[in-house]
């Protein structure tokens, strides 16, 4: 893949336009005759009108739109505001109309709230946090030192590749500068020049006139976390954000390999329509760029604030070829102690005092070890005054969600925060395009629920910290709109800060792929799924929380309605969301990030890609059956399985018991217990608890492979992942049975 993005000439004279359709459609625009003209062309800086991007932006007359489409263009009051719009359907002239795949129309619009799905009913919260491990008191912590949390392979003096950041437009990039070199300054960080920091297309005398905690945000996690990486904020020079991603792709003069973005579209284009296709197209044009792009999830939990009482995505920041980034909430043992979802005070459901004690939850622990606890717990000393620089010792890490329940005194239930403010991870089924094949691979149906269940594409991918119990430390907007009054930093964060820290992090990666003389990674979704297949320790996996916020506006005094305080209407919840789990998940995907580790299975598979030759362990013939792919001998193993198990190869079958404790160590144990930072004490507490017996098995080249347990045929699970890589498994998420290739003997 990379050896072909390499010859970007020779990419876009396969994906480009084909030049004389191009022209010929540029042609018809300019012929005077057909009511149309030159004049309708765009050429504003900001909108990218080439052959290779396939697009030509136009500015029309309502007199010059119903020429081309053949429908009147309408004025449309809504109070003070006016915008366009057109009934029915559009058409195009026939001689221009094969020639068109996508359409954009640059202006945003209200969004009706979505009919309330039918089948749902009312449900009534619990008292109190509505998420595991949000409720503490939250610590406030630099970019960096949350990196470093995140196990961040390189340190500061490493050089770094640029970074393009989509922000809106604004009319003074020297205060945004001048702001951020003062954070700078506050960590001990030097300035940026105005080459190493810079907003394209420049100032825009009708941008916005202030600046938002959200770019704030956003450059002062790159600022701190990518300390030496160059950024480049490109505005979204319309009232949609389609032009600020066209420009960060579609720049051939800086070239920025990584994209990350927190804006998605107000209004989000229906399905297979040819909006619809111009949008997704736009990031397949990343891919094909070599860019790595990251979109954040959301903040609004399972329903990103839709009000329909059903499941929801925004789905222009869901498209598959970009990085979907969830949010989590860390707490440290000071925060865990104060949070009454995790020191309850009552036995059965105290994590703290469980975790605490000198006969810990051995089954707890080890999910919490699995999750990035690198300290056995009663080795830890609370910190109850941390300052910003402290180190971020991870207790807990569970999914983002801030919401609270509560009654007032009257008996009415309130919600505050509340489903229709910017609390907690969104992420579900996007049902309006397939699963990826990167999905499929990895083991994964992705469906939704509620009243309509269908599969699609699964968001997150991935995640990091958003907020809850630890917040980022940040330049604060108030600042930048008047130094004067404003305060420099505040905490602040959602999947807005997780957005930018990955794409802090895909810079080291790259940096460190260069100095292996590797490419760019560019798209790498794939290879994600991939890490987290073959080195599981690569992602740090949140089995706590959830992201339930699905609800409907309503009366006062209909059934279960409560009071949302952020918007002021009564709601009625109807509990519809998704849990954490072990594994892949809809609120935190594959996991957060273990930084290193997640470097080194990223380089094993590009060099292995690149350069090896060694067979695979099997080929796939379909979902139970599959052929060796060398003359070897296989050492075959189960986890997690009870009752016998067969594996037939050739004609041969290998017949042995499951078993193995629960608490038996797996590869990512295996994998994290190897790092210099993890605590002694937490490997010899899980030390000595048996595996299922191995055995072995030598197959021909081409033999047939499959597995039963019982009279049940064993699926291959994530088999087209690991196989290259020297195993594969017949089972499940839970329990497998796995062959691996021995290493060869060495002659004496």
């Amino acid at each position: 893949r990379q050896v072909a993005l390499a010859s970007q000439t020779e990419v876009w004279n396969t994906y480009g336009a084909n030049p004389l359709t191009y022209q010929a459609v540029i042609d018809y625009i300019n012929a005077p005759a057909n009511g149309i003209g030159a004049s309708a062309l765009l050429t504003d800086p900001g909108y990218i009108s080439s052959a290779e991007s396939r697009t030509i932006w136009l500015q029309l007359t309502p007199a010059q739109f119903e020429s081309l489409f053949n429908t009147p263009l309408l004025t449309v009051a809504d109070g003070s505001d006016v915008f366009y719009a057109w009934a029915g359907n559009l058409s195009l002239p026939e001689s221009i109309f094969g020639s068109v795949r996508g359409l954009w129309v640059d202006q945003n619009v209200s969004v009706v709230t979505p009919a309330v799905a039918t089948g749902v009913s009312a449900y009534t919260p619990p008292t109190g946090d509505q998420g595991i491990g949000n409720g503490g008191n939250a610590v406030v912590s630099t970019p960096a030192v949350i990196a470093d949390a995140y196990n961040f392979p390189l340190d500061s003096s490493i050089a770094t590749p640029a970074i393009a950041l989509v922000e809106p437009p604004t009319q003074d990039p020297a205060a945004l500068l001048a702001g951020i070199n003062a954070y700078r300054a506050a960590l001990n960080l030097p300035a940026m020049t105005a080459e190493q920091f810079q907003v394209l297309p420049g100032a825009d005398p009708t941008g916005w006139t202030g600046f938002i905690d959200e770019t704030a945000l956003d450059i002062s996690v790159v600022a701190s976390a990518a300390p030496n990486s160059t950024q480049l904020l490109y505005s979204f020079v319309g009232q949609t954000h389609f032009t600020a991603y066209q420009q960060a792709i579609w720049d051939l003069v800086n070239n920025p390999g990584i994209l990350t973005s927190s804006f998605p579209e107000d209004a989000e284009p229906t399905p297979n329509s040819l909006f619809y296709l111009a949008y997704s197209d736009l990031f397949t044009d990343a891919a094909l760029r070599n860019m790595s792009v990251f979109l954040s999830s959301g903040d609004g939990g399972s329903q990103t604030e839709y009000g329909s009482g059903s499941p929801l995505l925004r789905t222009s920041h869901t498209v598959s070829t970009a990085i979907v980034v969830g949010g989590t909430s860390i707490s440290t043992l000071a925060s865990a102690q104060s949070d009454p979802t995790l020191a309850t005070g009552v036995p059965a459901s105290d994590l703290v005092t469980q975790v605490m004690s000198d006969t810990p939850n051995l089954d707890l622990l080890m999910a919490m070890t699995a999750a990035g606890l690198t300290t056995l717990p009663t080795n830890m000393v609370a910190n109850s005054d941390p300052t910003q620089t402290d180190p971020l010792l991870r207790l807990f890490e569970t999914t983002w969600n801030n919401y609270y329940f509560s009654y007032s005194k009257s008996g009415k239930g309130e919600l505050s925060p509340s489903y229709s403010s910017n609390n907690s991870s969104s992420g579900g089924v996007d049902t309006t395009q397939g699963t990826p094949s990167y999905q499929t691979d990895f083991g994964l149906t992705p469906t939704s629920i509620g009243p309509t269940v269908a599969t699609g594409r699964g968001a997150p991918d991935v995640s990091a910290l958003a907020s809850g119990n630890a917040f980022y430390y940040v330049l604060s907007a108030s600042y930048l709109n008047d130094p004067s009054t404003g305060t420099l930093t505040h905490g602040d964060g959602g999947t807005s800060a997780a957005t930018p820290l990955w794409a802090s992090l895909t810079a080291q990666f790259d940096a460190v792929f260069e100095n292996q003389h590797l490419p760019q990674l560019g798209y790498y979704n794939d290879l994600l799924y991939m890490a987290a297949a073959i080195a599981p320790g690569a992602f740090n996996d949140i089995s706590l929380g959830n992201n339930i916020s699905t609800y409907y506006v309503a009366t006062k005094d209909t059934p279960g309605a409560v009071l949302d305080e952020n918007s002021g209407d009564y709601v009625v919840p109807t509990g519809l969301g998704f849990d954490a789990e072990s594994g892949y998940d809809y609120t935190t995907g594959l996991g957060s990030p273990n930084g290193l580790l997640l470097a080194r299975a990223l380089t094993a598979i590009a060099h292995a890609q690149i350069y090896s030759d060694a067979p695979a362990v099997l080929g796939i013939v379909d979902t139970t059956h599959a052929v060796s792919d060398a003359s070897q001998t296989l050492l075959v193993q189960s986890q997690g399985m009870d009752g016998s198990f067969s594996l037939s190869a050739g004609g041969q079958s290998f017949t042995a018991q499951g078993g193995g404790g629960d608490l038996a160590w797996t590869s990512r144990l295996a994998q994290q217990s190897l790092q210099s930072d993890f605590d002694p004490d937490l490997v010899r507490i899980f030390d000595g608890v048996g595996q299922a017996t191995p055995g072995s098995i030598h197959v021909a080249n081409g033999a047939a492979l499959s597995a039963t347990s019982g009279t049940d045929a064993l699926a291959l699970y994530q088999a087209a992942l690991t196989s290259a890589f020297g195993f594969a498994a017949f089972g499940a998420r839970t329990w497998w049975c796995a062959c691996a290739r021995t290493a060869p003997t060495r002659p004496t």
